[in-house]
């Protein structure tokens, strides 16, 4: 980003909350929140900062410890975070839209010894936890702010399951935030931007929103509890003015499929938390002309972005997966298993290190210590680097292509498949909307590659199309096997594609006057499972082997169906209902 450095901006100050303050006193009457038809000066939000971080000193709140933030998304939830820095602590967002068990898995993990909350919503947390509520912690006094927080004190704490499956809070110093969102090069910011919240508080891109707008003296525009809608989206985009945001590639797709001039207002648009492949270039190309696209990459653990790739309206498209070039004060490698440079142009791993670096994993030694290791080729002795578990190469072009994980690759007759490459032929063909590729396997086919794919709601394709446009696009050995359609696509609460949701065959709309609660279990010849809506008639070739039950009981059905046949192996359904 490049900043407009129109009030002298301190950028040596890379504590998040002084740097947040700062604009109390240079442009006081500057909206900072926008919720609905509420409106916070820098003035107002720097006063209610001040009084809650009073309340938060007097419970124990000091540098590095862990303060849990129990609040539906609201201007609450970033006063409360905001104040939750200026006491010296790091947040950490417990969504109240997840289970009981999670909440408190989360703040078990993360040792937290007191959580903001409401009185409405206070119950759902565990006993063990301290709670304070939001109104009364801001009832008290003014007071002035301490000093002691540094760049490497921590920030914040974000989970990610990431590989592994089991969650991991990853803690986030304050310069790691600091240099995500100023004085970058990937674009411009200052007061003039409105960033719109609208991304899930747990996912990491609401690191960018928030801090992007109120680091920058911008308006920070946010968008009710739960996921956004497309209409919702274009009504936020248009009711707040705009002008930058974070979008999964999903969602991305969804809107234009459904708004197509929902996003023009934009200016900057990041797209990021899944492969974003050249056909959303191209559909941004086409949409969104005076919209600059920033194509990034990173994991949480390197603070949201590490990389970045800048797209025009003017610039050629490219033909492959590109994740771009670093971005300011980060630092990335393509090595080998032993941690060496691989020659230019072949696949390495990408390993991450600098200014955008975590702190490691809270509660975690030994993994920390595994996947954050001593940087061998670093400026300075005692640097580490983080071991992303991704595949790229250099190219010229964009910057770096994104091969995929290390880890993702399937092998299917003996041949070697990057699920990336078939997903991207797939999103070419002009009727695609989503897709998933994965390797599947039964009794009769053997192993074998399924696509799921997700269409335009218009549009009139089958699978005999798609098989056409692949034959036409790639060699054999990427050509999925079976094609499973869906009439539209499930996303995670995140906005990334539910790939659990895909596999779990969900059935199409219900006809008028039927049960939507009830399903029942279908198998085919080559012992395949779907869920299928119980008023339907069974398709031809399966044969109903499950009571009409709910979809919860059916999936539970399903799995122990998948149990009984091949204790091994998960199967999934991969034939569309």
């Amino acid at each position: 980003m490049h900043h407009e450095d129109v009030y002298g901006d301190d950028s040596s100050d890379t504590a998040i909350h002084r740097r947040v303050l700062q604009w109390s006193t240079r442009t006081p009457d500057s909206v900072a929140l926008e919720f609905g038809d509420r409106r916070y000066d820098y003035a107002e939000l720097a006063t209610a900062a001040r009084r809650i971080a009073a309340g938060l000193r007097r419970q124990g709140v000091g540098p590095d410890v862990p303060v849990g933030v129990h609040l539906p998304r609201s201007e609450r939830l970033v006063m409360a975070h905001l104040a939750v820095l200026a006491a010296g602590g790091a947040y950490l967002t417990l969504d109240p839209a997840q289970p009981d068990r999670a909440l408190a898995d989360q703040i078990a993990i993360a040792a937290v010894p007191v959580v903001i909350t409401d009185a409405a919503i206070r119950d759902r947390l565990p006993g063990t936890v301290r709670t304070v509520q939001f109104d009364e912690l801001i009832d008290h006094p003014d007071e002035p702010l301490s000093d002691s927080v540094g760049p490497d004190h921590f920030a914040c704490i974000m989970f990610t399951s990431g590989s592994t499956g089991k969650p991991k809070a990853v803690a986030i110093p304050h310069r790691a935030v600091a240099n995500l969102v100023t004085a970058q090069n990937y674009m411009t910011v200052g007061p003039h931007q409105c960033y719109l919240l609208h991304t899930a508080p747990t996912f990491d891109p609401s690191i960018f929103e928030t801090w992007g707008a109120l680091l920058n003296g911008g308006r920070l525009a946010i968008a009710p509890p739960g996921p956004p809608s497309v209409g919702e989206m274009a009504r936020l985009v248009r009711d707040h003015s705009a002008t930058a945001t974070f979008l999964t590639p999903t969602m991305f797709r969804l809107i234009l499929e459904e708004q197509p001039h929902a996003l023009r207002p934009l200016r900057d648009l990041l797209l990021g938390g899944e492969a974003i492949f050249p056909a959303h270039l191209e559909l941004a190309a086409r949409h969104l002309p005076d919209t600059s696209i920033i194509v990034g990459y990173g994991p949480t653990e390197s603070t949201v972005l590490v990389t970045a790739h800048v797209q025009t309206s003017a610039d050629p498209l490219p033909s492959v997966v590109v994740i771009g070039h670093d971005i300011s004060g980060v630092r990335t490698y393509i090595l080998d298993e032993d941690l060496n440079p691989v020659p230019e142009g072949e696949p390495g791993e990408l390993c991450i290190a600098g200014a955008g670096l975590a702190c490691g994993y809270l509660g975690a030694p030994e993994l920390t210590a595994e996947r954050f290791a001593p940087d061998p080729h670093a400026p300075r002795p005692g640097d580490r680097l983080y071991r992303t578990g991704d595949r790229v190469r250099t190219i010229g072009y964009g910057g770096m292509e994104f091969l995929g994980r290390l880890d993702n690759q399937l092998k299917i007759r003996g041949r070697r498949i990057e699920p990336g490459e078939v997903e991207q032929a797939l999103l070419n063909h002009p009727d695609v909307v989503t897709t998933y590729v994965s390797a599947e396997h039964n009794d009769r086919r053997g192993k074998y590659l399924a696509a799921y794919v997700t269409l335009r709601a218009e549009s009139a394709a089958n699978d005999s199309d798609l098989r056409e446009h692949m034959a036409a696009t790639v060699p054999d050995h990427l050509r999925p096997d079976v094609y499973v359609l869906r009439a539209e696509a499930s996303v995670t609460a995140h906005g990334k594609l539910d790939r659990r949701r895909l596999l779990d065959g969900v059935a199409p709309p219900k006809s008028p006057g039927s049960d939507p609660t009830l399903r029942t279990i279908v198998v085919n010849e080559d012992d395949q499972y779907a869920i299928w809506p119980a008023h339907r008639r069974v398709p031809t070739g399966w044969t109903a082997v499950g009571i009409p039950g709910t979809i919860e009981e059916c999936r539970a059905l399903v799995r122990t169906l998948w149990s009984d046949i091949r204790p091994a192996r998960r199967r999934h359904a991969v034939q569309s209902p």
